[in-house]
């Protein structure tokens, strides 16, 4: 699978409760694998409801609440005792984007200052191909 994100991803691994904002409200516990300005790994013991787009709230341990987000679940990987999604933020102000990076900063700040290209094995030289 090809590598789409233009935004570092930050390791986190915070305990959280997703609120979701459904006909029946429903509340359910977990782990933020990964935050970026821009979406979320997040990994429950529940499913998510089959929909392409979601309302919710995160509030992730210690003291960040990100709320009224609009998310696509971009992937899915199901199992029967963890479920694990990659979510979108469709939508979430410049407000919380800075206290995701805030809270980021405090918590985890050997992540702020990792980059993604670190992580990537080197291409092989044109004439060892």
């Amino acid at each position: 699978m090809e590598e789409q994100r233009k935004n570092n991803r930050w390791q986190i691994n915070q305990g959280a409760k997703i609120n979701l904002l459904e006909e029946e409200p429903l509340l359910l516990e977990g782990v933020i694998n990964d935050i970026t300005l821009k979406g979320a790994k997040i990994t429950l013991k529940e499913k998510l409801p089959q929909k392409p787009a979601l309302d919710l709230n995160i509030n992730i341990a210690p003291g960040l609440l990100i709320n009224n987000l609009k998310v696509t679940v971009a992937w899915r990987k199901e199992s029967e005792e963890l479920n694990t999604y990659g979510l979108f933020f469709n939508w979430i102000d410049d407000k919380k984007k800075q206290e995701i990076y805030d809270f980021v900063y405090k918590n985890s700040p050997q992540e702020i200052t990792k980059h993604w290209w670190a992580e990537t094995k080197p291409l092989s030289k044109p004439s060892e191909r």
